[in-house]
């Protein structure tokens, strides 16, 4: 901290800096004095954007005396260590090459945090020169709480429903043993784990919108979606954002439809048998419309029940009363075919309709867990299916094990440990990369300077250019591989 002697002169200074901005800016350093809006100028000519003024609302919000802040660095707001991408966005904003309106948490003189809604803005002089910078605060700490409050009950929610289920499957798995069929307790027992999965998958995403593709790897994961060793499934179309009560619908279909495979149809021998899904969505004056296709071969021939069961009444049935929708089931001698028709509304589909990434699988590898979730909004607004992210190698690896995956974005330090093995595990399996880090290239080893690599911070405009590289195929080069031990 400055010494009194200095703040008194960064203080002569601030006011008389102030005072020659009254007189050319008039009214509006009058406002800002007087406005119950928090504010603070800051010097644009010095390094670190030192405070040269602030107003009694900003005081007031931060708990500081004018003496005590003017002079001091913008950064200083947010407390000790700062988060890299929280500074690397403020920079950003003072260069005026992002967004300078977002929100932050800063700490006051007594340590305690707020949240405030920042904008921050150039101040010209006659010439069109920056000179100062001005910053205007809006506390939203209590929404903020209000949010986290929400997301905390709505996380007790999820987790009371899914013990909620697990007390049901076992009730019901105790109870019907030895007084039904073996048949009847698995499909009990795993239309109550499909449920789950729908219900844990809406919870991870706060209730909102998920991609239909989420839908199908979670529902379909079990009957061998990723299986590595054959190919059963045949997966098409561009991503679709479902709200809840659809997804809900769906993810019980599509069980009941797998389900119906592995006892009767494509998946129920061991046999090379397939199911191919595709849809698309047609612009209607209301909305999109959705038609989708499940449909099966490879299997033992098919003939049509003698009676519906559940399973049938569910696809049916539920789909036209929940959803508006209609489904045809054709028992086809080659393969059960199914179709579905259901409304969309226009915000599912929008930019994912128009992207190349639509359904691609982005495996995400981040240990800072704000970048992760905006790595997480730049690849879903891209209209990618994001695998992860996770933070260390050992999860990182396993997730490569277990996922089919299309590309990969991999931070380099993770918490004292590197992401290289997990690209030489991702190499070894021809999956291509980029690296993301605030360090140089050149402080990266040998073996791996010749893969792609994004600087930390980055724009969505270049995840998107680098995602395209990687993606488009290539001819054979000479190019390295990372090594083991290299």
């Amino acid at each position: 901290m400055p010494s009194e002697r200095d703040k008194s002169k960064e203080q002569k200074a601030a006011e008389s800096e102030v005072e020659s901005f009254r007189r050319d800016l008039g009214p509006f350093v009058v406002a800002a004095e007087t406005t119950r809006m928090a504010m603070v100028f800051t010097d644009a000519k010095e390094p670190n954007h030192p405070l040269i003024f602030a107003n009694d609302s900003f005081l007031s919000l931060a708990g500081y005396s004018r003496t005590e802040i003017v002079g001091q660095s913008f950064d200083v707001l947010l407390g000790r260590p700062a988060e890299p991408a929280v500074l690397a966005q403020i920079e950003g904003a003072f260069a005026g090459s992002s967004e300078g309106d977002f929100e932050i948490c800063f700490r006051r003189k007594d340590g305690s945090k707020f949240w405030a809604a920042v904008f921050i803005s150039p101040v010209r002089d006659k010439g069109g020169d920056v000179v100062q910078h001005f910053a205007s605060f809006v506390d939203v700490t209590k929404h903020i709480q209000e949010e986290e409050h929400l997301l905390f009950l709505l996380a007790e929610l999820n987790h009371r429903t899914q013990n909620t289920l697990a007390t049901v499957q076992a009730i019901a798995v105790q109870t019907l043993r030895g007084a039904a069929d073996k048949e009847v307790v698995e499909a009990f027992e795993g239309r109550i784990l499909a449920l789950s999965k729908a219900h844990s998958l809406l919870g991870s995403k706060q209730w909102q919108a998920v991609g239909l593709r989420e839908i199908i790897d979670r529902i379909l994961q079990p009957f061998g979606l990723n299986d590595r060793r054959i190919a059963h499934f045949s997966i098409r179309g561009d991503d679709v954002r479902l709200q809840p009560k659809a997804a809900l619908t769906l993810a019980m279909v599509f069980h009941e439809l797998a389900s119906n495979a592995a006892k009767y149809g494509a998946l129920s021998n061991d046999a090379a048998g397939k199911i191919d899904i595709a849809w698309q969505v047609d612009p209607t004056p209301q909305g999109g419309r959705m038609r989708l296709r499940w449909q099966e071969s490879g299997g033992p021939p098919v003939k049509p029940p003698r009676r519906k069961g559940f399973g049938s009444r569910l696809i049916e049935g539920g789909l036209a009363r929940d959803l508006d929708g209609e489904v045809h089931l054709d028992y086809k001698p080659a393969g059960l075919v199914c179709q579905i028709t259901m409304p969309v509304p226009r915000s599912a589909v929008g930019w994912a309709m128009n992207s190349p990434f639509s359904g691609r699988r982005v495996f995400v590898v981040e240990d800072e867990m704000i970048v992760a979730w905006l790595l997480e909004d730049m690849l879903a607004q891209l209209g990618c299916v994001v695998i992860g992210p996770v933070a260390k190698v050992n999860e990182a690896l396993a997730m490569i094990e277990a996922n089919a995956i299309d590309v990969a974005v991999l931070d380099i330090n993770l918490n004292g440990e590197t992401s290289y093995p997990i690209a030489d595990a991702l190499a070894a399996r021809s999956v291509p990369f980029v690296f993301v880090t605030g360090y140089d290239k050149d402080r990266m080893p040998n073996g791996y300077q010749a893969f792609p690599v994004l600087q930390k911070p980055f724009h969505r405009a270049e995840l998107s250019a680098t995602l395209a590289r990687l993606l488009t195929p290539k001819e054979p080069t000479d190019e390295p591989a990372p090594a083991e031990g290299r």
